[in-house]
């Protein structure tokens, strides 16, 4: 089926309404796009999917409103551009409904209409004279065909095919042409449905060929995007960058799924500064894995190694120890995790199945994950106001710690200013009205936090005073030689507590300050 449903917009059902029972609306619209979802079912080739939701339909140009589908195609067939993709909208009973032109003209065929080849072939015709005049215009002849008219026939009908190449002047060969194009173009549309147990390598093959076609016919970039997000799924080094460049959205993620579980309680929608970075994201783990897989592997290295990669520990800080014990957002990221894991690792389930490219891809982004909250989780505990500061610490040396906490917050999410996007981000979303019943008791709290951490990032810190600091760290030091070892008591064995290595006494090097590089 290649038609989409959802309960209708006002605005729109009014519109249709008001132009009768046999009407459809011509839209220009951007395919719809989910930034927040990795598994999602491949985009339906030739469509837009803005009849989904409301709010993609608020964003849609509506051109005009035609009656019956003879004129609804007929007007597409005149009014398509090869650039921009424009939806087929109309009622059905209750519901919105996205058609293709293949659909229109596949419903006509049977009254016989006469004057459909006709349009047909004046729209190949157009399409051919409008593409670049080399060797790939009908090839983007043939993909424009099988994108949008699948629905009628995979490949031109002769009728409509021979009128077209007498008009160009074209033979046999090109004949095979459109022919070989349409086929090999329904092939990887047909394997698109079932691509969660492919291998990597045919994958990308299928990949290369929609990003060829797509050149002629842009409207398959979507499908192209969406298969190379499924070789992004089955490279460790993807997920990696991956892991570290989006945002922690597990609030979202909790309301999602308690949403589902309840009809009457709808989520909130995800706030705009981590759905921009999530969008962000993705492109660079896009453009990472387009480099890798198109022969461009010192590229793909460099932009890899722009990006540090946190590196996995048993241990956990006391700082972040207490930001996940007061932080609900911060236990549900760990418990989340944890489920993945258990998913990645059962191999009675269907997670066993996609294959040992994307299991182990799959574990490397969990690791990944884990490594990379830990260092969030850390900055945020030591940016919390409620942690005090530790009593050793000379009150010359006060503004340091809180300098160091401020740029520990900083290295952990890329940047001050990102740090900021993130909670502002947070904080928006937990405001939004209504607030879910399942989380009502415990939002102002989280609120509390995150508004505390917030205030502390509120000003960008000074840049440090190199001679201040340094006589701090002298003196500080000097008094510490000055007084005499303490002794280890032997009834006590060696301690370590958890979230604290070993610490190995280094002198500091003259004019240093005491401070290591």
């Amino acid at each position: 089926m290649s038609e989409q449903t959802i309960p209708p917009s006002d605005d729109l059902r009014a519109l249709l309404a008001g132009a009768g029972a046999d009407a459809y609306v011509l839209a220009y619209a951007d395919p719809v796009t989910d930034p927040v979802s990795w598994d999602v079912p491949p985009p339906l080739a030739g469509m837009t999917g803005a009849a989904r939701s409301a709010a993609e339909l608020d964003r849609a140009a509506v051109q005009e409103v035609c009656r019956g589908r003879s004129q609804a195609l007929r007007r597409w067939l005149q009014l398509e551009d090869g650039q921009r993709q424009l939806a087929i909208i109309a009622m059905d009973g209750d519901e919105l409904r996205e058609y293709t032109p293949g659909d229109l003209a596949a419903a006509l065929a049977p009254a016989r209409e006469e004057r459909v080849p006709n349009w047909l072939g004046r729209w190949l015709v157009r399409r051919y004279f409008e593409a670049p005049p080399d060797e790939e215009a009908w090839t983007a002849v043939a993909a424009a065909w099988t994108c949008h008219m699948r629905a009628l026939a995979d490949n031109p009908p002769p009728a409509v095919l021979s009128e077209v190449l007498d008009r160009a002047g074209e033979d046999q060969a090109t004949r095979d042409l459109v022919t070989r194009t349409g086929l090999q173009l329904t092939g990887v549309l047909d394997r698109m449905e079932w691509s969660t147990y492919r291998q990597r390598s045919d994958l990308v093959e299928d990949w290369h060929t929609l990003k060829r076609l797509s050149a002629g016919v842009p409207t398959l970039t979507a499908s192209a995007d969406w298969l190379l997000d499924q070789v992004a799924l089955r490279d460790a080094n993807a997920m990696q960058l991956r892991a570290v460049l989006e945002p922690d959205i597990t609030d979202h993620l909790h309301d999602l799924r308690r949403s589902e579980d309840s009809a009457q309680e709808a989520a909130p929608a995800l706030d705009a500064q981590r759905t921009e970075q999530l969008a962000h994201a993705r492109d660079l783990v896009r453009a990472y894995t387009a480099t890798s897989y198109s022969g461009r592997e010192r590229e793909a290295d460099d932009l890899f190694n722009a990006f540090a990669v946190p590196t996995r520990t048993l241990e956990v800080s006391d700082p972040a120890r207490l930001w996940r014990q007061r932080s609900v957002t911060a236990r549900g990221a760990l418990a989340a995790v944890e489920e993945q894991w258990l998913a990645v690792m059962d191999r009675s389930g269907g997670e066993y199945r996609v294959g040992p490219e994307r299991r182990h891809a799959g574990r490397v982004y969990l690791s990944t994950l884990e490594a990379q909250q830990a260092v969030v989780h850390d900055a945020l505990g030591r940016a919390d106001r409620a942690a005090p500061v530790p009593p050793g610490v000379p009150e010359g040396l006060r503004e340091v710690a809180a300098h160091l906490t401020v740029r520990r917050v900083a290295d952990a999410f890329g940047s001050l200013e990102r740090a900021r996007t993130v909670l502002d981000g947070q904080i928006a979303y937990l405001r939004q009205e209504p607030i879910p019943a399942h989380r009502r008791e415990e939002t102002a709290a989280e609120l509390a936090l995150l508004e505390g951490v917030r205030s502390t990032l509120e000003a960008t810190p000074a840049q440090f005073d190199q001679e201040k600091i340094q006589a701090y760290v002298d003196r500080f030091l000097a008094e510490r030689s000055a007084q005499p070892p303490a002794q280890p008591d032997p009834s006590q064995g060696p301690e370590r507590r958890i979230g604290h290595a070993p610490v190995h006494t280094v002198m500091p090097q003259p004019g240093t300050g005491g401070m290591r590089p």
